[in-house]
């Protein structure tokens, strides 16, 4: 049997003396599909966000790919879970080509550019979902269909 891809045991959180999760445990195989719902308010997001490193538990402890979730940098973090956000704000004028392409920074050091294979990967990615004809669109004109598309398809190339 394998070991899961992310591991939480009895993880809690909270914001300033206000509880939010208590004592939280979950393990998720890979190629599991995980689906997290609850009532508004109830710590949904802030788990996700102690999934993500971005928000890090008062006790438990949290293990990616058998790897501590506290000891990985963030762009490990990015090469082993991706996140796609019900929401965001788009404050730049990207093309929708660049925004898909933004999801291979975690294989991009700091002060290179992405390389042919990772344009290629993404002009595939657009040609798959069907969705040259938005390719060199200002992201921030699309349609919120269009944009959570747009989302996924960043998430994909991040190949996670």
């Amino acid at each position: 049997m394998s070991s899961p891809i992310l591991n939480a045991v009895n993880v809690s959180f909270g914001y300033e003396n206000n509880p939010v999760l208590h004592n939280i445990s979950i393990s998720i195989e890979h190629g599991e599909v995980f689906c997290l719902l609850g009532p508004n308010g109830s710590g949904k997001t802030t788990m996700l966000d102690c999934f993500l490193g971005l928000n890090k538990p008062e006790s438990g402890q949290i293990s990616v790919d058998n790897s501590d979730l506290g000891t990985l940098h963030p762009s490990e973090i990015a090469r082993k879970i991706a996140y796609i956000p019900q929401s965001h704000e788009k404050n730049f004028p990207l093309s929708v080509f660049d925004v898909v392409l933004m999801g291979r920074t975690a294989y991009t050091g700091i002060f290179d550019s992405p390389d042919s294979d990772d344009v290629d990967l993404v002009e595939n990615m657009i040609k798959s979902m069907n969705m040259q004809h938005l390719k060199d669109r200002d992201y921030t004109r699309l349609s919120g269909g269009e944009s959570q598309l747009v989302m996924i398809m960043r998430a994909l190339v991040q190949q996670a």
